[in-house]
């Protein structure tokens, strides 16, 4: 699977690189403890030097009359393809 490598704290310093589905499928990637303040309700600089280039430029919806027009989905149901149920 291809995924995205950030070399260094720039937002457009990147590669493609592969990783094995298998390592990174149904993961969670923890943050270091050391991004997290003493208190445990904040975040520290290190934190904000890793993140800010990840949450940099939000785009707002486009706004009609005051308020933002969001995607209306039709939610029309598509045909089954199992012909048999199955349990999860």
């Amino acid at each position: 699977m291809g995924s995205q490598w950030r070399l260094g704290t720039e937002i457009n310093r990147w590669k493609i690189v592969e990783a094995p589905l298998s390592k990174v499928a149904n993961a969670e990637k923890m943050l270091p403890r050391d991004y997290i303040t003493a208190d445990g309700y904040g975040i520290t600089a290190k934190a904000r030097t890793y993140l800010a280039p990840l949450i940099r430029g939000e785009t707002p919806p486009p706004y009609r009359d005051g308020l933002p027009q969001y995607v209306r989905l039709r939610n029309v149901p598509v045909p089954k393809k199992l012909g048999t149920p199955f349990d999860i």
